[in-house]
């Protein structure tokens, strides 16, 4: 009878673990309702205002005929114009593209003054965004949970989920049914996977812009739903170590706030 007991006994243990133990449902996570970073935030735009002013701005330190050209590709340089970016403090390195800060590429500094978030995170999930009806400009979106905020432009905070967007993925219904004429190519695979730690330098500016593009007609076949509150990353293929990459960038924001 002992041994009954004694057995009895582990298995309320066990039970009472399993029921303990948190399952996450990480689907719903992907569910923009959810997150309300960016309240005041409405759709992809450039007012008539706001495109002279980014022109001037690129013409600084771009010929007048590739900005004519390319005027569009820039639109994540509308941070310049946000409210809470300090242009006294980063214009050197935004306007000046020959200007590094030690290890840090003239192109780095600007993407990290360019993003709304600077994070250390990890993947804790990914999905592939698939239809054979339908053409996605994004094909995989993956959750990132904050483990440390370098810089941020918003309010977030260590263990908030964000959502980051990936052009790479299955291709999905993006051709005709003759199989001619692919209107979106994509990679086998994103960059990240889940369980990867890394800096993120998120931009909600870089993800509208293919929604932008969309609204005036340059690129209006995609099928993809707009959220306010998701991100793309810029792709920084840095060689040093993560840790002395983190100490670099903490130096870099110390001295150049956005």
């Amino acid at each position: 009878m002992k041994k009954v007991y004694i057995i009895v006994f582990y298995l309320l243990l066990f039970n009472l673990g399993c029921h303990n133990k948190r399952i996450v449902n990480y689907d719903k996570l992907y569910d923009c309702n959810l997150y309300n970073y960016f309240p005041d935030h409405g759709e992809p735009s450039l007012s008539p205002q706001d495109s002279i002013k980014l022109y001037e701005y690129l013409t600084r330190f771009e010929s007048d005929s590739f900005i004519n050209e390319y005027f569009y590709t820039y639109y994540h340089y509308k941070k310049v114009f946000d409210s809470n970016f300090d242009t006294s403090f980063c214009n050197s390195y935004l306007l000046d593209h020959s200007l590094g800060f030690k290890e840090l590429k003239s192109g780095e500094c600007r993407e990290l003054l360019l993003s709304d978030a600077v994070v250390v995170g990890n993947i804790v999930h990914e999905k592939f965004v698939a239809d054979p009806q339908k053409c996605y400009t994004y094909k995989a979106k993956l959750l990132l949970k904050v483990e440390q905020i370098l810089s941020s432009s918003f309010s977030l905070k260590e263990g908030d989920i964000v959502i980051i967007n990936e052009f790479d993925g299955i291709l999905g219904g993006c051709a005709r049914e003759d199989g001619m004429n692919i209107r979106s190519y994509s990679y086998d695979y994103p960059d990240f996977k889940t369980g990867d730690r890394d800096v993120f330098l998120l931009s909600k500016y870089l993800y509208e812009q293919p929604f932008y593009l969309r609204k005036i007609g340059i690129r209006n076949n995609f099928d993809d739903e707009f959220c306010r509150n998701e991100f793309r990353y810029f792709p920084l293929w840095w060689t040093m170590p993560l840790t002395d990459r983190i100490s670099l960038i903490k130096e870099f924001f110390k001295l150049n706030k956005p």
